[in-house]
C-alpha cells in the first residue's frame, strides 16, 4: 500500500567518503532536495536517516519547508503517468547462484540506473502483480529476471500483454529454468522467440549488426561482460538488431497478441530511449 523509503544520504558533515558524500553545504542541500523530489514523484513515504550530519540550521530549515510542501501535496493527485514498467520476479531469484556478479547486476540494478536517464518515468512492480486488476496497462514492460515462469504465470503475463498489444522486453534467459532443467521450448512459449542454449561460458559485448532501427538509433557502445550459459536467438522470423560473437543477441518479434524484444546483454540508457520511441512512450526532453 505504501513504500516507506529511507533516503540515507550523507552530507558534507560526514567525515567518511565511502558513500558519495558531498563536499559542500550547498551540494548537500541540492542532493537532499533530489531525494525529496524522487520520493514525491514516486508517491512514496520517506524519511532521512538522522544524525549529526544533519545537524545544521540550513538543513533543518529545508526539512521544515518540505514538511509544508508535503502537507500541501496531499490535496493533489500523484497518480503515476508512466507508460513503462519494470517487472521484477521474486521467485526467480531462488534459482540464482549466490555469486550475483556484474552480468546479472547489469540486467538489474545497473539497468534501473540507466533507465532513469532515458527520458521517461518507469514504474516498478512485482511480476505477480500482473494478475491484479488494479495494475495499470503499460506500453512497455521490462522483464529483468523472469527466469522461472510456470505455465500458469506465463498465461498471466500474456493476458496482461495482450490487453493493449504491449511490448515485452526480456532480459537474458526468460523462462529458461524449469523443474527439468534449462528448457529452450519454455523460453519460446513465453516470448514467442525460438532460442538455443549453449553450455559454454562467454565474454564480450553486444555489437549492432548495422540494421537501422528506431530501437538502436542512439545505441552507442556497450559494456563487455563475462557470463554463462550463453543463450542465442534462433528464430528466422525475428529481426536481429545486435549480435554477440556472431550469435543473434538482440532480437525483435511481433507475436499475434504482443511484441517481444529479447536482449542477451544488459541495456544502456540509449537503447532504452530507442525502445521508448519505438513503443510510443512519451520522452520528456
Amino acid at each position: 500500500k505504501l513504500i516507506w523509503q529511507e533516503n540515507d544520504l550523507r552530507t558534507w558533515l560526514n567525515p567518511s567518503t565511502a558513500f558519495a558524500e558531498t563536499a559542500t553545504e550547498k551540494d548537500s542541500i541540492q542532493q537532499l532536495r533530489r531525494g525529496f523530489a524522487q520520493a514525491v514523484t514516486g508517491s512514496c513515504g520517506f524519511w532521512y536517516f538522522p544524525g549529526y550530519q544533519y545537524h545544521c540550521e540550513s538543513i533543518v530549515r529545508e526539512l521544515a519547508h518540505w514538511k509544508e510542501l508535503s502537507d500541501d501535496m496531499l490535496s493533489y493527485s500523484r497518480t503515476s503517468v508512466a507508460e513503462a514498467a519494470l517487472i521484477f520476479d521474486e521467485e526467480s531469484i531462488f534459482d540464482l547462484s549466490i555469486k550475483y556478479g556484474p552480468f546479472l547486476h547489469g540486467h538489474g540494478n545497473t539497468f534501473v540506473r540507466e533507465a532513469s536517464f532515458a527520458g521517461a518515468p518507469l514504474d516498478s512492480w512485482m511480476l505477480n502483480d500482473l494478475a491484479d486488476s488494479r495494475m495499470p496497462d503499460y506500453k512497455v514492460y521490462f522483464f529483468v529476471n523472469a527466469f522461472r515462469i510456470s505455465p500458469e504465470r506465463r498465461a498471466m503475463i500474456q493476458r496482461k500483454l495482450a490487453k493493449n498489444h504491449a511490448l515485452a522486453v526480456w532480459s537474458y534467459a526468460p523462462g529458461m529454468i524449469t523443474d527439468n532443467g534449462f528448457d529452450q521450448e519454455s523460453m519460446r512459449k513465453l516470448t514467442g522467440i525460438r532460442f538455443r542454449i549453449l553450455s559454454t561460458p562467454a565474454e564480450g559485448a553486444l555489437k549492432l549488426n548495422g540494421n537501422k532501427h528506431t530501437i538502436t538509433q542512439y545505441a552507442g557502445t556497450f559494456t563487455p561482460y563475462e557470463f554463462g550459459p550463453l543463450v542465442m536467438a534462433d528464430d528466422p522470423e525475428s529481426l536481429t538488431l545486435g549480435t554477440f560473437a556472431s550469435y543473434p543477441a538482440l532480437s525483435l518479434k511481433k507475436n499475434p497478441d504482443y511484441s517481444s524484444l529479447w536482449t542477451l546483454m544488459p541495456l544502456n540508457r540509449r537503447v532504452v530511449a530507442g525502445i521508448y520511441e519505438f513503443a510510443g512512450v512519451h520522452r520528456y526532453q
